[in-house]
C-alpha cells in the first residue's frame, strides 16, 4: 500500500480497492518481465550479475530515462 500512498501524494489520485489490486498485479508482472529481460541480457554477455549495461538495454527505447542514467 505504500506505493499507492506515494501515488496519492504525488499526483493527487485516489484509488478504489479493486483498482489497487489490479494495479499491484500489473506492477508485479511488469517487474517479473523486467527482471527476466535483464537476466537474459547479462547471460548473453556471459555475466552472472546484472549491471547498468543491462538496465540501459532495457530502457533503450525510453530516451529520457536513458539520458538520465548516462548523466549519472
Amino acid at each position: 500500500m505504500d506505493l499507492f500512498n506515494e501515488i496519492r501524494k504525488r499526483f493527487s489520485m485516489d484509488w478504489q480497492l479493486p483498482a489497487q489490486t489490479a494495479m499491484f498485479k500489473l506492477i508485479e508482472e511488469q517487474v517479473k518481465w523486467t527482471c527476466r529481460d535483464m537476466e537474459s541480457f547479462s547471460k548473453h554477455a556471459k555475466r552472472s550479475t546484472i549491471n547498468t549495461d543491462d538496465v540501459k538495454l532495457l530502457v533503450r527505447r525510453n530516451w529520457s530515462i536513458l539520458d538520465q542514467m548516462e548523466r549519472q
